[in-house]
């Protein structure tokens, strides 16, 4: 009989992992700043009062715990391709493309080119794909026509 994990202790093991990098990362900034409050700032002649010196201790372990979900909800989203990423933004032409030119998304310019057809200065396009730094573009009226190539 071997073990066979499953997708709940898998996923458990991960949620797992994260809060106890999280709660070694705590503790080790925690140490670095005792370190320097109580060792360093006495050698460089920088007094505080021992209530200040505990309460900024205190302090660090209570944000940790307080932002503990949202680092773990970002820690396991899944990364995103950029050039998936770009799939469906809208933007305007620059120029024409006839079929290359340039485009303007998200008040960023690319290289664009069209899937066939012309596209005038100022008309609105979507992004079908992207190769390298290249975008394939389309009007956005045509939509729902397909793409030539």
């Amino acid at each position: 009989m071997s073990f066979q994990p499953d997708l709940f202790s898998l996923y458990n093991y991960l949620d797992n992992m994260i809060f106890i990098r999280t709660f070694i990362g705590t503790i080790i900034i925690d140490g670095v700043l005792a370190m320097m409050l109580f060792w360093i700032l006495p050698i460089a002649d920088v007094q505080m009062s021992l209530a200040l010196k505990i309460a900024v201790l205190a302090l660090f372990p209570l944000w940790s715990a307080l932002t503990y979900i949202p680092r773990k909800r970002a820690l396991s989203k899944e990364a995103i391709d950029p050039a998936q990423a770009m799939i469906g933004k809208k933007g305007v032409s620059i120029n024409r493309l006839d079929p290359q030119g340039t485009v303007r998304i998200n008040y960023e310019i690319w290289n664009a080119i069209s899937t066939g057809e012309e596209i005038e200065e100022g008309e609105k396009i979507v992004v079908l794909s992207m190769d390298r730094l290249r975008l394939t573009v389309q009007k956005e009226d045509d939509l729902d026509k397909p793409a030539v190539n």
